[in-house]
């Protein structure tokens, strides 16, 4: 299972990435006025942070394999390592202005790791060859297979779809590829 935190730009893109690939995606957002969009994106499950523990949702759905962190919330993103499952990875592009706090032992007990990406450049996602096919939500049109990053940035900034930074495919494929 694949878990998004935050749903906005590079959000977006990881829940369609996440449920293109196959992966049960669950979606984590503020509020359940995000819920359609996070379905509609792909997401199987909603979680609404603000109704709970999200990391108890998660655990009670199995756990998260990994988590991609995109809300840059300090607090938030320390509170995610106890929905990973075992040998799960909490993967960080956001740069929170204040430090995470985790617990060693949620870390060690349950064979956990955080890890921090600085997402690059789309030179370095085209160059893994990554291919994909993404339905974009604002349509319900599919994006064929093609080098990801290139192709969603140029749509990206030609529908105003998405922020207009460069690095959100890089960080996405990065990802999954890993999880392959």
């Amino acid at each position: 299972m694949v878990a998004v935190h935050g749903i906005g730009g590079l959000g977006h893109l990881g829940i369609q990435y996440a449920r293109q690939m196959g992966f049960e995606t669950v979606a984590l957002g503020r509020g359940k006025d995000k819920e359609p969009l996070a379905k509609k994106l792909g997401a199987h499950h909603y979680i609404d942070s603000d109704a709970g523990d999200a990391a108890a949702q998660l655990q009670k759905l199995g756990g998260a394999r990994v988590i991609l962190a995109t809300a840059p919330n300090a607090k938030a993103i320390s509170a995610m390592v106890d929905g990973l499952s075992a040998n799960g990875k909490l993967v960080v592009p956001a740069a929170p202005n204040e430090p995470l706090t985790v617990s060693a032992a949620s870390l060690f007990l349950g064979r956990r790791s955080v890890v921090g990406w600085y997402s690059g450049t789309a030179k370095d996602s085209q160059d893994l060859g990554i291919q994909c096919v993404v339905r974009r939500a604002s349509d319900d049109r599919e994006i064929p297979a093609k080098p990801c990053v290139g192709s969603l940035r140029a749509d990206a900034q030609r529908q105003s779809a998405f922020p207009r930074r460069p690095d959100h495919g890089a960080m996405t494929s990065f990802l999954f590829r890993s999880l392959s």
